[in-house]
């Protein structure tokens, strides 16, 4: 093998170096962390589990993206085609049941049913375990890697 010199596009045909450019400029992509992925312990449900913390991130404003409050927290509430049809996420119902499951087991999650827009929907919310394991799966991440944790 030989070290290589030279221009990026010295190596790259045109087709490639759009393919290339339009990949890095697209938005079509969905955030997956690690952590959530380990703390789900499934690739499926860590891509769940990541998608719903984003719903519960508030806004660059700092303004809540969840519209439903019920026994005192706010929810998100999503059917179970909903992950694919409003946040594009390619997850059948019966992989968003089999994720939501994995998650409730490990107590990251709590769902409960309840009427919304008219439909029986799956409401769902992060516990305070999900926070508990964040905290020491974070807390060992930047033991880890030696630096000082944002406070």
């Amino acid at each position: 093998m030989s070290e290589i010199s030279g221009k990026w596009d010295d190596f790259w045909d045109k087709d490639w170096q759009e393919f290339f450019i339009q990949e890095q400029i697209s938005g079509d992509s969905i955030d997956v962390k690690r952590i959530y992925l380990k703390m789900a312990g499934d690739i499926v449900a860590g891509v769940l589990l990541s998608q719903i913390v984003f719903w519960c991130l508030p806004t660059k404003e700092w303004r809540s993206k969840l519209r439903v409050y019920r026994d005192g927290c706010l929810w998100v509430a999503k059917s179970r085609t909903g992950w694919e049809e409003e946040d594009g996420i390619p997850i059948t119902p019966r992989q968003v049941d089999r994720a939501l499951k994995i998650l409730r087991d490990a107590g990251l999650v709590e769902t409960v049913i309840h009427r919304f827009r008219g439909a029986p929907t799956i409401h769902i919310r992060l516990t305070k375990k999900f926070l508990e394991e964040w905290h020491r799966m974070h807390k060992e991440r930047v033991e880890k890697l030696g630096i000082s944790p944002i406070r």
